[in-house]
């Protein structure tokens, strides 16, 4: 890959962030489930505080794979509900 070639800068980008994405993954999966859950409520705390959230007439939201340790918005869909 050399600068000079056009594709370089986008090839560089992608893995940029395939490794940033694979870092992230690796830092989540070290994580013991009790703290993915505390960070969870953490997060869900303080978007259901957002004026954005409490004005906002519809919301979309994931479905977590706890398996991977994602966040867990599921009681923020309750709240918006």
């Amino acid at each position: 890959m050399k600068a000079s070639d056009p594709e370089w800068l986008p090839r560089l980008k992608m893995q940029a962030k395939q490794e940033l994405r694979s870092r992230m993954r690796t830092l989540r999966n070290a994580y013991p489930k009790s703290v993915a859950a505390e960070k969870s409520q953490r997060i869900v705390h303080a978007l259901a505080a957002l004026p954005l959230f409490t004005q906002a007439r519809s919301v979309a939201l994931f479905w977590p794979i706890l398996e991977i340790n994602e966040v867990d918005l599921r009681d923020l869909d309750a709240e918006a509900r």
